[in-house]
């Protein structure tokens, strides 16, 4: 066998491998506007001697699948599946038989939950599985219908009661003079506000200096107009007297 052929044989086995993985990734979450009634989750999980374990042949640890789910008779010493949204509180929970090895159990869908806690039946948390990649309610406040959200799916975040983000005004003023001074830089205040401490000193030390300037270019100026004028007429040498007829 050539090295060509196995180097060719050893992509096409990644692409596959790609494809069949990316399929598995995304294969859990149910199309925008799907009966979320008609769905249940399937945990792949496995029990050895009370210990409970996600099953490490499945690389996505749960399923999500048509059907409504429908509680399982359970013994008199049932598991419990406890779910939580993503504001961390209990929406739902479900009963469930340990059995032996490898076991799959059975949950309520949730269109907003986050984890699943299962506890043995002494109230002792055993593992923790995260289905929020199932979820398309993200519990955010804000109805996103695009994504499926709505006031069935999605109450927490498309309750009636509640408002949508408020959006950018896009009218024009009509009066400039009332219009609000644009915003700074980081750290400015606002022309309205009060100078500060700082502001104060820096007005009063330039102000000192332009009289500093000021004295000295007068004194200066004073000096050269003096050196230009005539003596003292006190100085001066007397005419003589005219003569006498």
């Amino acid at each position: 066998m050539s090295s060509n052929y196995m180097v060719k044989s050893a992509a096409v086995s990644m692409v596959v491998s790609s494809i069949l993985l990316t399929t598995a990734v995304f294969a859990a979450k149910p199309a925008p506007g799907a009966d979320i009634t008609n769905l249940s989750y399937v945990f792949h999980l496995y029990y050895d001697n009370g210990k409970l374990y996600s099953d490490r042949d499945y690389q996505i640890k749960y399923d999500v699948v048509e059907g409504k789910y429908i509680p399982e008779t359970v013994g008199a010493t049932p598991y419990l599946g406890v779910i939580l949204n993503f504001k961390d509180k209990v929406i739902d929970t479900f009963k469930f038989d340990p059995g032996n090895g490898k076991i799959s159990v059975k949950g309520p869908y949730a269109a907003d939950a986050k984890v699943v806690n299962f506890f043995d039946n002494h109230g002792t948390q055993l593992l923790s599985l995260f289905v929020s990649d199932s979820s398309f309610c993200n519990d955010n406040d804000y109805c996103d219908q695009a994504t499926g959200e709505n006031d069935k799916t999605c109450p927490n975040d498309c309750n009636p009661a509640k408002t949508q983000p408020p959006l950018a005004s896009t009218s024009v003023n009509p009066n400039p003079a009332n219009a609000p001074n644009p915003p700074g830089p980081p750290g400015s205040s606002s022309a309205s506000a009060k100078p500060g401490l700082m502001t104060i000193l820096i007005y009063v030390f330039t102000g000192l200096a332009a009289v500093a300037v000021a004295w000295v270019a007068w004194r200066w100026w004073k000096g050269r107009s003096s050196s230009s004028l005539p003596a003292d007429s006190g100085s001066m040498p007397m005419p003589p007297p005219p003569p006498v007829g």
